[in-house]
């Protein structure tokens, strides 16, 4: 039995009107639904709001707004998506780049009347050496008191280009005080705390604090460091960090311990953001070597590629408490026209082996990734990291509540593991 095909010829004018025609109600279908977003709108809005709105509003008023229109919109697809204004925009690429013109300060908020806390000081960064001290609080900069300007805005007046000069009021015991200087370049380590833990059976430690350009290149001269002092184990400390950039970053240090094999995929709607990150065996310098991680629940995005791909390959062991849960990517959007930027999500994270574990709160999905060994942490140990970690930035730091030198249980079970292992 034959089978026979037909071939249906239509004339190119016919063919052509049909497209046109589809083409055309495919437009008014989009139009018609998407009446209550045009410029005509917008522009109709912003005409009746400056003429009879009870207030007059100034440019900078009306500028405010629409970057809290931007932000509403975005905040309104997920918590993770962002706009940044030229100032927050600045300070956010000066962040994944580890770089930034300051004075070299840790501060934390307080109310418009009691300024802003220095709680850490760099060694031998400006305002250490102009005389800031420990419980400062900062009041006003350049004559700009705290509560003149919005929090953030007023924090970021304390930034600017190397090389200009900062004046600071501050409150010290009650009294007011003028202190100026220098701002310079001020360089965030990705990597800190590279030590041999344990001499004899030759353990090493490094802690990464956040991924940023340099968390590649930096980790793999630490890791060269400890090798070359005789390293035969590992201890990655992924503690308190909540992520970063991610090929650069965290794929960068992936590649550093594993030789073989996908790292993390991306997935999304555009063909650009479905990606396959593959360890590539030129650049490992560990390949074999015994690996504990550190990990606990502000550890998050960057951080959990890390971990979930050491899990999925059994390449290290995963030591502390469940992972935040951010498996989410995001890209960054320039607005050249106004000099401002936006994060949107793009795509999600899945592990080598395709777990996606994002958490979702209102479904109560804990979501993150559970440890290999599950060991929980005490309030008094949160705070003496959090002074430890301080120090290792070479930041005097001074907390809230003093922290007491507690031991550190999860440090302490890595290292007993590792003393334990095969070399």
């Amino acid at each position: 039995m034959r089978v026979r095909t037909f071939f249906l010829w239509i004339s190119p004018l016919v063919l052509a009107s049909l497209l046109l025609s589809m083409l055309t109600l495919k437009a008014l279908g989009s139009r018609s639904e998407r009446t209550w977003w045009s410029d005509g709108v917008e522009n109709r809005l912003r005409q009746l709001v400056g003429r009879d709105y009870v207030d007059d509003i100034g440019e900078e008023e009306e500028r405010e707004l629409f970057y809290g229109a931007m932000e509403a919109y975005l905040q309104g697809l997920d918590e993770y998506c962002t706009f940044y204004d030229p100032e927050e925009r600045k300070a956010m690429e000066e962040g994944t780049t580890g770089k930034f013109g300051g004075i070299g300060v840790q501060i934390a908020s307080g109310d418009d009347e009691s300024g802003l806390l220095i709680t850490g000081i760099r060694d031998d960064d400006p305002a250490d050496r102009a005389g800031v001290r420990l419980g400062d609080r900062i009041v006003a900069v350049d004559g700009v008191g705290i509560g003149d300007v919005p929090g953030d805005e007023f924090i970021g007046r304390i930034r600017g280009d190397p090389g200009t000069e900062v004046s600071l009021g501050l409150l010290r015991d009650g009294e007011r005080i003028e202190l100026a200087m220098d701002r310079a370049d001020i360089k965030v380590d990705s990597v800190v705390g590279v030590e041999m833990v344990d001499e004899e059976k030759k353990i090493g430690y490094l802690r990464i604090v956040s991924f940023s350009e340099k968390t590649g290149p930096d980790a793999a001269a630490a890791l060269t460091r400890l090798l070359g002092r005789g390293a035969k184990s590992f201890i990655l400390d992924l503690r308190m960090n909540t992520g970063g950039v991610l090929e650069n970053g965290a794929v960068a240090l992936v590649d550093l311990f594993l030789p073989t094999g996908p790292i993390v995929r991306t997935h999304g709607r555009s063909r650009s953001s479905r990606t396959v990150y593959q360890a590539n065996r030129a650049g490992t310098l560990a390949p074999t070597e015994p690996l504990v991680v550190l990990v606990d629940g502000l550890s998050a995005s960057a951080a959990e590629v890390v971990a979930g791909a050491f899990q999925d390959h059994r390449r290290g062991l995963l030591l502390g408490e469940r992972t935040y849960g951010k498996f989410l990517v995001q890209s960054i959007h320039r607005l050249p026209e106004i000099d401002a930027a936006f994060q949107l999500t793009t795509a999600r994270y899945y592990t080598p082996f395709g777990r996606a574990l994002q958490r979702r709160s209102p479904h109560r999905i804990r979501g993150g990734l559970l440890p290999d060994v599950l060991v929980p942490r005490t309030t008094a140990l949160t705070r003496d990291l959090l002074a430890r970690f301080g120090r290792q930035h070479g930041l005097h730091m001074q907390v809230l509540d003093e922290p007491e030198d507690v031991p550190d249980p999860q440090l302490e079970r890595a290292v007993a593991l590792l003393r334990g292992a095969r070399h």
